[in-house]
């Protein structure tokens, strides 16, 4: 039996299998092992990490993922502070009948509880060293001019979409020009091997 079992023949090859990891010298070890390093992988990241977890995050290229090419753009909804300060109306079962209706692959339980989660998720976020800020922008736009924060696209002007559940601001723009990766100081990137590890506090 192969002390490693691997394929070529698929695109993306599945993962190598090792039959004895004592029979093999290692570099590093971790509980758990993320894999691509964008705004969702270092979430995941963080929070195995806080729940005492050893982490190791890997990624192809540099880091970042879509969220770096995002512009610090994040959607979130269902009342955000930001929200309430710049006088947009929003609740999670607004939130969520718009999603749906504009379709996803998600469940609708999926969606609920990402409706349903979207405020405590978006003050995590900030906690963590990503700021944001609001002064909403109400017209049509892909991306707010300085110094708005907070927009929606504005698509429900369209007449074909006059009976589509509203969609109002829920567009959160990092209220400085930077990836999100690099806003967090919790991480550190090898770039030689192009992989990050999220030390524990006695490292």
């Amino acid at each position: 039996m192969a002390e490693i079992r691997s394929s070529t023949e698929d695109r993306v090859a599945p993962p190598l299998v090792v039959d004895d990891p004592s029979r093999f010298a290692w570099d590093n070890e971790a509980d758990v092992i993320v894999v691509g390093f964008g705004g969702a992988g270092l979430s995941a990241a963080i929070q195995a990490r806080e729940s005492g977890a050893g982490v190791i995050a890997i990624d192809r290229f540099a880091g970042g993922g879509a969220t770096r090419y995002s512009g610090g753009v994040y959607y979130a909804g269902g009342g955000t502070k930001y929200q309430r300060e710049g006088g947009v109306n929003d609740t999670p079962e607004e939130m969520f009948k718009y999603l749906r209706a504009e379709g996803t692959p998600l469940t609708d339980a999926t969606l609920r509880r990402l409706c349903e989660r979207s405020v405590a998720d978006f003050e995590w976020i900030e906690a963590h060293g990503v700021p944001f800020a609001g002064n909403p922008y109400f017209k049509k736009t892909a991306y707010p001019p300085h110094p708005h924060y907070l927009y929606y696209s504005g698509n429900e002007a369209w007449i074909s979409r006059a009976r589509h559940p509203a969609d109002i601001a829920r567009w959160s723009l990092a209220s400085v020009a930077i990836c999100i990766m690099k806003s967090c100081p919790q991480w550190r990137r090898d770039s030689a091997c192009v992989s990050s590890r999220i030390h524990p506090p006695d490292a």
